[in-house]
């Protein structure tokens, strides 16, 4: 092989692991929300068109995310009614008290803290404690804690954030779950705009998420209650893009790279870039084997 080969590779190497990146994490759902226009999103990773009730598609650059516009990474956003809209998949969620991880981009339209709770992903049922899972923008009626701040409930547990996002700007926002035997509540993590958040208020809870049922993840409201699926609630009043959905708890370094995107490819695009370098050396040797 070649010099110039040989530094190529470590330069292709190198370029790769420099970036923090989410490659290594497991992506179990994922939607990039680029179709503008339709009645459905489809989940990436699992190839469903997902339904859209009542949303618009946001096209106009100047009103997208300016992170994901700066880099490349989106053309359409979701805008939500606060009354009736959702986007409805057919992905159950992660169960049990697995690890966990839910990212997205949000704008709250309305400037004023929210006098009720906003759904932003949710899934799982309320009837028991610890088994549903909902990411939310937290109301103004949870004494001691700030409104418009993010949220996550467990039924029976909660914690919320110290950050209020009814500004009007978008925010990247990321409630992060390490998982795990004893596994609780307060052991859940968030993020706006990249930096870890400081909790206003929490309720211990353990977790034990149910899945299935009917309780499947809807964006953009959630499934209160307990005996029937088909009702919807709390509605967001905003904008939202980019939402994924990790089966692992993402660290510090990942949520940085998701909340202040680059040029560099999606995840799936760095993987198989990866595996084409490993290739391609691997090819090369064997080559350089046969030749001795």
């Amino acid at each position: 092989m070649s010099k110039s080969r040989v530094a190529f590779a470590f330069f292709s190497l190198g370029l790769f692991g420099w970036f923090p990146s989410v490659a290594c994490a497991s992506l179990v759902a994922y939607w990039d929300i680029e179709e503008g226009a339709g009645a459905t999103s489809l989940d990436e990773i699992n190839g469903n068109n997902d339904t859209l009730v009542d949303t618009t598609w946001v096209t106009n650059p100047a009103d997208l995310a300016p992170a994901l516009v700066n880099a490349g990474q989106t053309t359409a956003a979701l805008s939500f009614n606060g009354i009736s809209s959702v986007l409805d998949t057919a992905y159950e969620g992660i169960g049990g008290n697995n690890a966990r991880t839910i990212a997205l981009w949000v704008k709250l339209t309305d400037p004023d803290p929210p006098s009720k709770a906003m759904s932003l992903v949710t899934y799982g049922a309320r009837n028991a404690n610890g088994r549903k899972w909902h990411f939310l923008i937290n109301s103004g009626s949870n004494s001691g804690r700030v409104p418009g701040a993010v949220r996550t409930e467990a039924q029976g547990g909660n914690q919320t954030g110290s950050t209020d996002l009814s500004d009007g700007m978008w925010h990247h926002v990321a409630s992060v779950f390490p998982g795990g035997a004893g596994g609780d509540n307060a052991d859940v993590l968030h993020y706006v705009d990249g930096m870890l958040e400081d909790a206003t208020g929490t309720t211990s809870q353990s977790i034990n998420t149910g899945t299935g049922g009917g309780y499947l993840v809807s964006i953009g409201a959630r499934r209160q209650s307990a005996n029937d699926s088909s009702i919807l609630k709390e509605f967001l009043n905003g904008m939202v893009d980019d939402v994924r959905i990790y089966d692992e708890a993402l660290g510090p370094e990942q949520i940085q790279l998701l909340a202040n995107p680059t040029t560099i490819p999606e995840p799936s695009s760095i993987v198989l870039g990866l595996l084409g370098v490993c290739g391609w050396l691997a090819l090369a040797w064997r080559r350089r084997r046969l030749a001795a």
